[in-house]
């Protein structure tokens, strides 16, 4: 399953992001096995998602400005019925209580969702 595939990418570029490790753009892309292209594509859509990255020339790696984590996942967070009704338009036949978060970066001095 291609989602399966790029969760499996995400971690591996994030663990490599932790180690100093990734090399160059070029040699990234040779680790993860897709383009040069897509490498720029994925680091610019994690910072969209406030991933803090960035390229450190004296490691010859892409960083993280402060010790962090990319957390890929399905969260169940319980929300009255108030705030339910809010997000479901007024609908007075609400059967489900929990709003699903998804893709998110979390770092453990800042709460980048707030």
């Amino acid at each position: 399953m291609k989602l399966l595939n790029e969760k499996e990418r995400i971690e591996y570029l994030d663990q490599l992001i932790r180690l100093n490790a990734t090399g160059n753009a070029h040699t990234l892309a040779v680790k993860l096995n897709v383009t040069d292209r897509t490498v720029f594509r994925m680091l610019n859509q994690l910072k969209k998602l406030g991933c803090p990255i960035y390229f450190n020339r004296a490691k010859n790696s892409y960083c993280y400005e402060y010790e962090g984590h990319i957390v890929i996942k399905f969260e169940k967070t319980k929300i009255n019925n108030i705030d339910l009704q809010k997000i479901s338009g007024g609908n007075a036949k609400i059967t489900k209580n929990y709003f699903p978060t998804d893709f998110f970066c979390q770092w453990s001095d800042l709460d980048l969702l707030r």
